[in-house]
This record gives structure tokens, C-alpha cells and sequence, in this order.
């Protein structure tokens, strides 16, 4: 990791750029292709906000600084966005929904600076910034996996997550230590998660309402 990340910071910012762009674009793309071809209850994993934070995190883990990594994890999501919204529109003739547009814009603005931010955490040496990050990237996991049994009623996907964002912090863990505060540190991450995912859900329905 240290190896590609040295590699990258020889790079030339627009060259950091394009890979952001291509990155985001191609996660964006694969996800319209992704709603295509899985059925059932796995058709949710292409229509989850967790997946898109992979990305956003792993590329952020390369960055320099961070500064450069949350503005990584913008450039990440906004590329998803544009990848997804321009797919649609010009290779499935779907209009756009800008209402849907601008919420997703809006969850990108915070949580690609968030995630972004938690993958450069995630090689600090400090014990703190280590924990946070892991803990984030697995509650998200858990959080969306508890929306999906409760809201969506997506059974064998929510619980798919709910084991993917625990096992996040045993994967990822340098140390024993570090995987033990990580895994004490996900409940509090996951009232979070909980609640933002409330509020996305709150305002999604506004426009049936109109």
C-alpha cells in the first residue's frame, strides 16, 4: 500500500485527477449494469450507498494527505454520479430524476469528504485515526444492512451486510488491539449510520408527496 502511495504522490495532480474521474465513473457505470443483472434480494447490492464508499475509502488510503484524500472522496462520488446519471440517460434513454440528482449530490458533498478522509485515517500510526476509519467503513455496512431488514425487508442482503461490516474490522485491523476498539467503537458508528440513513429515507418520499 505504502508503495503505491509513494508512487502516487510522484504523480502530477492531473493525473491524480483522471484516476479519480475513471474510478468514479466506471463504480457509477457497473452499478446501472449491476441493477440489470442481479435479481431478487442481491439486486441491492447495486443500489447501495455502502459499495460506493469502497472506492471512495481504498482511494483515499493513497493519498498524500489529508486534504488531497477528501477531496479524492468528492471527486470519487461526483465521478459515480455523473458515471450512473450519463449511462441512463444516454445509453438507456432514462431521464433524469434531479430531485434524486440532488440528494445523492448532497449525500456525496458529506460523505465523500467523510470516507475519503477515513482511508488516509486508516495508515496513520495513530491508534485513534485507525479505529475511526475502520469502524466507519464497517458501520455503513451494518447500518444499511439494518435499513435493509427493517424498511426494505431484504432479508438475505441485510444480513449479507450486517456480517460484512463486522468482519471489516478483523479484516482491516493491524493489531489485535486495534480490531477489538474497532468492533467496540461500530455500535456507536452504527446509531449514526442509523440515523442518517432515517433521514435519507425521510427525505426521499418528499417528492410523492408534492
Amino acid at each position: 500500500m505504502d508503495k503505491i502511495s509513494n508512487f502516487l504522490s510522484a504523480w502530477r495532480p492531473w493525473q491524480v485527477v483522471v484516476l479519480v474521474a475513471t474510478c468514479g465513473l466506471a463504480v457509477g457505470a457497473l452499478t446501472l449494469v449491476g441493477q440489470g443483472l442481479l435479481l431478487g434480494s442481491w439486486n441491492q447490492i447495486a443500489n447501495s450507498g455502502a459499495i460506493w464508499l469502497v472506492p471512495v475509502f481504498f482511494i483515499g488510503s493513497l493519498m498524500p494527505t489529508d486534504k488531497c484524500a477528501a477531496v479524492s472522496g468528492i471527486g470519487t462520488l461526483f465521478g459515480a454520479l455523473i458515471g450512473y446519471y450519463a449511462t441512463a440517460e444516454l445509453v438507456l434513454g432514462f431521464s433524469t430524476d434531479f430531485f434524486f440528482f440532488a440528494l445523492w449530490t448532497g449525500t456525496a458533498i458529506i460523505g465523500g469528504p467523510m470516507f475519503g478522509m477515513a482511508g488516509h485515517w486508516w495508515r496513520s500510526e495513530r491508534l485513534s485515526r485507525q479505529v475511526a476509519a475502520i469502524a466507519l467503513l464497517g458501520g455503513v455496512f451494518v447500518s444499511e444492512g439494518l435499513y435493509l431488514l427493517f424498511h426494505i425487508h431484504e432479508l438475505p442482503a441485510g444480513w449479507c451486510w450486517i456480517a460484512i461490516g463486522v468482519l471489516i474490522p478483523l479484516f482491516l485491523g493491524r493489531s489485535a488491539k486495534n480490531r477489538l476498539f474497532a468492533l467496540l467503537a461500530l455500535p456507536l458508528v452504527v446509531l449514526l449510520g442509523v440515523a442518517a440513513y432515517e433521514f435519507i429515507a425521510w427525505i426521499s418520499i418528499w417528492p410523492s408527496q408534492w
